[in-house]
């Protein structure tokens, strides 16, 4: 699979495309035309699929095309800012797809009394920051489902997400997830690739990202803001990743604005819903419309901690050789800030292989 960031003539919204599992086509970046001819082709065996009556299967319909016609408005537009804020269209659907894919009776909620807890340190004026492992593409709305099935429709309807690359630049997934406030970066993975290039597009990424930080940085700066991110730096295969360091710049640049910054650990398993599909490659969000089915999930929130309570004590802490440079101890205080949130993820897993490399057996 070629990277979409490789050819910046996409951008033009091209109807070229290639094809990765059967029929399920593979667009480019900001690509407008046959998407709604897609769209509309596979929708009667998502409502197949979910067993949905006649007049749900209308409604389905309804709300998945207003929400594309929404995205493909915006979709331009939102390709070039730092913050995109939800589509309305796009919350409608977004919420009915928790509702629709989610089986209440299969569910596994835990530490609801940490959300209330963190909530009232938010009416405080604290920020919160949730941090979540991910594996499937049904970690979003199950997620949110419970926190609003528990404390009301609309809790989470404010939160704001670090969202990467897929949602912002291609319109299936921001038809799917447009319901939600997102600052715009390049994810880890992506600058990776591109920084095997010659050209300019790790540039234009690290720019995307600073612009989103800066976003981020207003957005919270006066306290009160529930902001959402995935630590790991991608998605796992049904067992924690070690993580990506570079996201701790996040919460730092957070904390060091004024308010209080504290941190609420998620485990959140909801394969059942969307299993992981690696053949889907770049066209991951076109799985929903190929592979949801309606299932039970695990959502389990750990207490809040205040962020400047996973400070290491020293240098110490960091074991770092004396005087190494300023570049290493950085590397080495965002490792120890990843491994304090990382850990507590893990403790909330349901086994060991399931922590992955943040087993105790892994660890020791």
């Amino acid at each position: 699979m070629t990277d979409r960031h490789a050819d910046d003539s996409a951008i033009s919204g091209s109807a070229a495309h290639s094809f990765l599992v059967g029929d399920v086509p593979s667009f480019n970046i900001g690509q407008i035309e046959d998407v709604r001819p897609y769209v509309e082709s596979v929708l009667p065996s998502l409502a197949q699929r979910l067993a949905l009556s006649p007049g749900d299967a209308a409604e389905m319909h309804r709300l998945f095309l207003a929400s594309l016609d929404a995205a493909t408005v915006a979709l331009p537009q939102y390709m070039e800012e730092a913050f995109a804020p939800a589509i309305p269209e796009g919350r409608e659907l977004f919420d009915w797809l928790g509702q629709t894919l989610i089986d209440p009776t299969a569910c596994t909620i835990e530490g609801m009394e940490n959300v209330v807890e963190a909530r009232r340190l938010q009416a405080g004026g604290a920020n919160i920051m949730m941090m979540s492992n991910h594996t499937s593409g049904a970690d979003h709305p199950a997620t949110e489902w419970a926190i609003n099935s528990a404390l009301g429709a609309g809790s989470t309807h404010n939160w704001l997400y670090m969202s990467g690359h897929v949602v912002n630049y291609f319109l299936v997934p921001l038809m799917l997830s447009g319901g939600i406030h997102r600052f715009q970066i390049v994810s880890v993975r992506y600058q990776e690739v591109a920084s095997k290039r010659t050209d300019d597009r790790l540039a234009w990424m690290r720019a995307r990202n600073r612009a989103a930080i800066i976003a981020l940085m207003r957005r919270v700066a006066t306290g009160g803001k529930w902001i959402v991110m995935y630590p790991e730096g991608g998605r796992g295969d049904g067992a924690l990743k070690e993580g990506e360091p570079r996201t701790m710049t996040v919460p730092q640049v957070v904390a060091d604005l004024g308010p209080d910054l504290y941190i609420v650990p998620v485990y959140v398993e909801a394969a059942s819903i969307l299993p992981p599909d690696r053949r889907f490659g770049e066209a991951e969000f076109t799985a929903v419309l190929h592979l949801a089915r309606r299932g039970g999930a695990t959502v389990k929130f750990g207490k809040p901690v205040a962020w400047r309570d996973l400070q290491p004590c020293n240098d110490t802490d960091l074991c770092l050789p004396p005087g190494c440079d300023r570049r290493a101890h950085k590397a080495a205080l965002k490792q120890f800030l990843l491994t304090q949130v990382m850990s507590r993820i893990a403790e909330m897993a349901p086994t060991e292989a399931a922590k992955g490399p943040w087993a105790a057996s892994e660890m020791s």
